[in-house]
């Protein structure tokens, strides 16, 4: 049987392989899905999750970059890709020479008859010219070929020298390492993180490079199969839904201002503390140990509160649901920046200090305030209207199209 190489290699969460993973389950009947994934130990239970043939799909180990520590990564002015990458090395031709081989010598190992990647600049940087490559996930890691990078802050009409300096001694590097391993040199620096075929799933509102596009992007793989949302005033009194690391500075506020209001509902945060569990686990509010459907408790929700990841923003979206996003990186504050221009949501830095009674009033502007209810019925019946071919389609037909 024929493999299919899915591969992760930038970017925090498991938001890039559940991008992946219902692209492998179409093929898995015909092709041979091996996963090289950034986060070994957490994609490996993601994977059990899901049963046959994932849970015994092989499962290897991306080539690493170094990090920088959650503080300093937020100290590091990112205004392109090319800042992003910087930070994590890219510009070290030793380094970039190192991996980018790692990734041809998988390639090699593994033989696959096309590799779709995720987020995955040097797996696409290794594969041209060997094998069809696909590029899939969010806008983020995904800016259009062909083009000089575009700000990655929406709001940002122009890079600052800085940035552009970056771009061009990462492509020098880039370069070099393409030249060393006999593979044709690329025009832009954007080009690496594109495959043969790339498919941005998103809406325009959650794209960093909506205005640079030039064809329109399939909605979010993670399409939620909702009917009519019903008005945030007639859903169960005091029910919210909470989605947030167990690291997120504003946890313990949040619960203590949904206990100081009455609330309840359903908390899925993954790694809860004890200490929380016991101090706020309630007959109102239920802690729970595994991931929820949203499809089931995001309707019935009044407010949706979450660190601002691209599937649980638009699957809140969708469905209608004010939301109080606690954002904690630039990744997200992108996605919060389109919920805030749709004026859906009230977004809130993680790094700062929130008093508790602060957080009380934010979750009552959200409970309460009629323009903010009448915006998110907008946003779902427009997202409704949008709702066409199915993105899973779109790449399924694209893969079908690399493999024969």
């Amino acid at each position: 049987m024929a493999k299919v190489l899915f591969g992760w290699e930038f970017g925090g969460g498991l938001g890039h392989l559940t991008v992946l993973l219902p692209i492998a389950k179409a093929l898995a009947d015909r092709y041979e899905p091996v996963f090289v994934v950034k986060t070994l130990a957490r994609a490996g239970s993601l994977l059990a999750e899901e049963g046959e043939p994932m849970a015994s799909a092989s499962l290897l180990q991306a080539p690493r970059w170094p990090t920088l520590g959650d503080a300093a990564a937020r100290e590091t002015p990112v205004h392109s890709l090319a800042d992003k990458l910087m930070m994590d090395g890219y510009g070290n031709v030793p380094l970039l020479y190192s991996n980018a081989r790692s990734w041809r010598d998988i390639l090699r190992l593994v033989k696959p008859a096309l590799v779709v990647g995720d987020f995955s600049p040097t797996l696409f940087l290794a594969a041209r010219g060997l094998v069809s490559t696909i590029a899939v996930g969010i806008p983020f890691g995904l800016p259009p070929a062909g083009l000089p990078l575009p700000p990655i802050r929406p709001w940002e009409k122009a890079l600052p020298p800085a940035s552009q300096a970056a771009e061009r001694d990462i492509l020098q590097a880039v370069r070099q390492v393409q030249g060393r391993l006999g593979r044709p040199p690329t025009d832009h620096l954007g080009d690496i993180f594109n495959g043969d075929r790339t498919i941005p799933c998103t809406i325009p509102e959650f794209d960093p490079y909506a205005r640079y596009r030039q064809t329109p992007t399939p909605l979010p793989v993670t399409v939620l199969e909702l009917g009519p949302p019903q008005p945030v005033a007639e859903r169960p009194e005091g029910r919210v839904f909470v989605y947030l690391p167990a690291n997120n500075p504003h946890l313990a506020t949040t619960l203590e201002a949904l206990r100081k209001l009455g609330l309840g509902g359903d908390v899925y945060v993954p790694g809860l503390p004890a200490a929380l569990r016991q101090r706020y686990a309630s007959s109102a509010l239920s802690l729970h140990d595994q991931p929820l459907d949203l499809a089931e408790v995001l309707p019935r929700a009044r407010v949706a509160i979450h660190h601002g990841g691209h599937g649980i923003s638009y699957a809140a979206l969708r469905a209608g649901t004010p939301q109080l996003v606690l954002v904690n990186n630039l990744e997200r504050l992108v996605t919060a920046y389109g919920l805030d221009q749709l004026n859906c949501a009230v977004i809130l830095n993680a790094d700062g200090k929130l008093e508790i009674n602060a957080m009380v009033g934010y979750l009552r502007r959200l409970l309460t305030q009629d323009e903010i209810h009448q915006a998110v019925a907008q946003a779902a019946q427009n997202l409704a209207a949008r709702q066409g071919e199915s993105p899973i389609k779109t790449i399924l037909e694209a893969c079908e199209d690399a493999l024969t």
